[in-house]
């Protein structure tokens, strides 16, 4: 291979990753009450061919009453364009739309078909452009997460099966980095497909804030196999 072929094959593979995580921070989107802020992650499963944003009920409690589901305002950021922002009850078919798993999980159905999301015949760009495909967790991977353009690796920590957030500089402490706010519950943990593709296969569930201890919730490969542990 000629260096000018090594060097062209360098620049796809970077505009392939800064195309990745660009739509990465496309899919991350702010959910927020009165009373709490936190992210979630709009989806895409392959199988039943439809929308979802996934969050935890650290940002959705599983306690609220579902008729206040208009309290809640999701906004998505667009590529040259204001963040659009959303009642979340205007992007859902109906209550029903809103699962609680006991992991802590929140599966949430969009109706890609409402108003908010449908331009006359064609699609909101933030479905078709932004959505993440969920995947399962590959230990063999690295697992990562952005947070204020900042790119963070999930370590394991000790025994106990929780993890924290480790800035890929080896700075163990993220609030060194910069983040302003602290990182949000519901943040997205990805992990590449070898093709410098990003699937969705977890969601940050904290436990402990002021030591940037988390639980992850991992997914599974699709909304059905995720629905499972009903």
């Amino acid at each position: 291979m000629s260096v000018m072929d090594h060097l062209r094959n360098k620049l796809f593979r970077q505009c392939k990753e800064e195309t990745a995580e660009r739509k990465t921070r496309l899919a991350v989107c702010e959910i927020t009450d009165k009373q709490r802020a936190g992210c979630g992650c709009l989806v895409y499963d392959q199988q039943s061919k439809k929308y979802y944003i996934l969050t935890t009920n650290k940002v959705i409690a599983n306690d609220i009453d579902l008729g206040h589901l208009n309290d809640f305002e999701v906004k998505f950021n667009r590529e040259s364009k204001c963040p659009k922002i959303c009642d979340l009850k205007s992007i859902i078919f109906s209550e029903e739309s809103v699962t609680f798993l006991d992991s802590g999980l929140v599966v949430i159905f969009v109706d890609s078909n409402c108003s908010k999301l449908k331009h006359g015949s064609k699609t909101c760009s933030v479905l078709s452009n932004s959505a993440l495909i969920i995947g399962d967790c590959d230990e063999s991977k690295q697992s990562f997460c952005f947070i204020s353009n900042k790119r963070f690796n999930v370590e394991p920590n000790g025994e106990s099966g929780e993890h924290f957030l480790k800035a890929a500089n080896n700075n163990p402490n993220p609030a060194a980095e910069g983040v302003p706010d602290g990182i949000p519950n519901g943040l997205v943990i990805l992990q590449g497909t070898g093709d410098s593709e990003l699937n969705a296969v977890g969601i940050l569930n904290y436990v402990d804030g002021k030591q940037m201890v988390i639980s992850p919730i991992w997914l599974k490969g699709s909304i059905n196999a995720i629905l499972g542990e009903l």
